[in-house]
């Protein structure tokens, strides 16, 4: 019986392991850069991302090619911190949706960043 549960035991282990790794394996790369201005509508434009558990929306303010102004609409963290406001910071400091992630926060950084570039694509003149 003892026998069993230690079998069981290392089953749960190996799955729930593997579930993480799936989840970390699964997050796609964000297609993140620096703006071009002379690509971009002025206006306000909402995005969202899923990246693994953590979620966020965002609307991002435009104005003569600038991002002036990021507002985070709706943010799920997971274990890791929040990287809120720090990485709306960043990207409005250098114009790039392409930034330092917050330290402890690697996802939350990412799920906003993404939110950010899919704002913008709704911005992108053809």
């Amino acid at each position: 019986m003892i026998r069993r549960m230690n079998r069981l035991n290392q089953w749960m282990i190996l799955v729930a392991f593997c579930g993480v790794l799936g989840c970390a394996a699964s997050r796609p790369e964000p297609n993140l850069g620096p703006l071009n201005p002379a690509h971009l509508r002025d206006g306000v434009y909402q995005g969202e991302s899923q990246v693994g558990p953590v979620s966020a929306a965002v609307e991002v303010v435009l104005e003569e090619g600038r991002i002036t102004r990021i507002e985070l609409l709706r943010h799920r963290h997971m274990l890791g911190g929040a990287a809120d406001p720090a990485i709306r910071e960043r990207i409005v400091a250098s114009q790039s949706t392409r930034v330092d992630a917050v330290s402890g926060a690697t996802g939350s950084s990412r799920a906003i960043m993404q939110a950010v570039e899919n704002a913008l694509q709704a911005a992108r003149v053809p």
